[in-house]
Formats: structure tokens, C-alpha cells, sequence
């Protein structure tokens, strides 16, 4: 009677019992040992398996990490050099162009003054304190400087006008200012010429603590910018540019309308 199991023969030449055939796949027969590693597509252990893993030396990962910030550093210190390059030959430019243009106002000056000596005999008043020439005319009290038909270097402050470097701004109105120079005696070079010219300008610092800025008075409430008062004011301003690049030949007179917050 057959039961399934190895005679006694097979047992004692040490052969395994032949294994039953693996059943045929798409017309061929798989081996048995890849049959029993087949895995269904289906299994859901399938999809929460690990990927291939891509070991990396430690010491890499430090090389890469030091890179990085040695290209960030070099690129953070190349604009920051560059960046105060471009300032510092700005400021120079600035330096150069204020002193430039005080230099030709004082040869005009020269100019003014030697005309007025050489012209005429003079004479003296002693109930105006005055002494004139052909081509001008000095007031001793005021100690302006006049040319003929030209208006004065130094004029006398109109009543109600502050020191040129004093601040009358208000918080919560609106100033024109005209322009920012790098040094006092530029501002105060730009005021003078507007107050020369009627327009109350004033010098004072301005927000970066190193600059000054030009500003003019009065100031006026946001709501009243186009009041014909506020008009006038801007187009006394326009006037002034024409004439400052006119006689230096520079356009740096600009217009820029500002709340000042105190």
C-alpha cells in the first residue's frame, strides 16, 4: 500500500524525493526556488517599503555644507564691497560738484567786488553808511553785496524768517524739499541762493545723520495741495531750478513733497 512517503531505499542513498512540478506560467515552467520569491503586485507591505538606500561618507556632507556657506559668504562680502565703492564715489562725486560750485560763486563775487572798485570814485554817506561805486554798492549796516541789475550775495532775512539753520516744520504737514547735499556749506550754498530769490528755504540734517537737506516753508495740510497757495509755492520752486542751472550748470534742484512726522 502506497502512503506518500520515501521508501526506505531512497532514505539510505541520501536522494530527496522528487518535488512536485511547479505549475506552468504563460507556457513556461519558473524554477522553484524563483516560485517561492514571487510576490504579488498587490501587497500593501509592497508600497511602504524602504527604497534603495545611497550611502554618503559623513565627511562629504561637511565638505558640501562648508561650500555653501563659503559661497554665500563670498557672494554677501562682493556686494557689500561693491555697494560702498559705488557710495564712496558718489559722495566724492557730490564733494567734488559742492565745491565746484562754491568756488564759482565766491569768482563771482570777486568779480562783483572788482567791478565796484574799479568803477567810480565813490563816496561816503554818513546818514545811509553807504558806500557806492560805478558798477555797485556795499551796505555797510546789512553788509550785503549788490551788482547792478543782478540781485544781492547775502541778502537780509525778510521778517518772519527763521536763522537759515533753523527748523520751523510743524508735524503733520507737508514741506517741499529740494535737495540733500553731503555738506552744511552746500545745503546752506542752496538755501541762500532761494532766499535770494524770495523762497523762505531753510538747512537741516537729514534722516541718515550724515547728509542735509533743503526744505522749503511754509508748510501746508495734506488737503490743501491744490490750493492755489501750494501752486504758487511749487511754481517759485520750478523758477529757482532754472535759475540755479542757469548760473551753475547744474541740475540738481529737485522737488520732492514730504510729511514731516516729527
Amino acid at each position: 500500500m502506497k502512503t506518500g512517503r520515501p521508501v526506505l531505499y531512497e532514505l539510505l542513498s541520501g536522494h530527496d524525493a522528487p518535488r512536485a512540478a511547479a505549475p506552468e506560467v504563460n507556457g513556461h515552467t519558473p524554477h522553484h526556488r524563483l516560485s517561492e520569491a514571487v510576490v504579488s503586485p498587490h501587497d500593501p507591505v509592497r508600497w511602504f517599503a524602504p527604497g534603495r538606500s545611497i550611502r554618503v561618507p559623513v565627511g562629504y556632507v561637511f565638505l558640501v555644507i562648508a561650500g555653501v556657506i563659503a559661497v554665500a559668504a563670498g557672494a554677501y562680502m562682493f556686494g557689500y564691497t561693491r555697494g560702498a565703492n559705488d557710495e564712496s564715489a558718489r559722495r566724492a562725486e557730490l564733494v567734488a560738484g559742492e565745491t565746484e560750485l562754491a568756488a564759482l560763486a565766491a569768482q563771482q563775487g570777486i568779480r562783483g567786488g572788482g567791478a565796484r572798485d574799479a568803477g567810480g570814485s565813490g563816496g561816503t554817506s554818513g546818514a545811509a553808511n553807504r558806500q557806492s561805486g560805478g558798477g555797485g554798492s556795499i551796505d555797510a549796516r546789512s553788509g550785503s553785496v549788490s551788482d547792478s541789475g543782478s540781485r544781492p550775495l547775502t541778502p537780509s532775512t525778510p521778517a518772519g524768517w527763521g536763522p537759515i539753520e533753523s527748523d520751523p516744520r510743524q508735524s503733520g504737514l507737508n514741506y517741499f524739499y529740494l535737495v540733500q547735499k553731503t555738506t552744511k556749506a552746500g545745503a546752506t550754498m542752496v538755501a541762500e541762493f532761494c532766499r535770494a530769490d524770495g523762497l523762505e528755504a531753510y538747512v537741516v540734517p537729514a534722516n541718515n545723520g550724515r547728509d542735509f537737506d533743503v526744505f522749503v516753508a511754509p508748510g501746508h495740510a495734506p488737503e490743501a495741495r491744490q490750493s492755489a497757495t501750494v501752486k504758487s509755492l511749487e511754481s517759485k520752486i520750478n523758477e529757482i531750478k532754472i535759475k540755479w542751472k542757469a548760473r551753475f550748470g547744474r541740475d540738481e534742484i529737485g522737488i520732492s513733497l514730504e510729511r514731516y512726522r516729527g
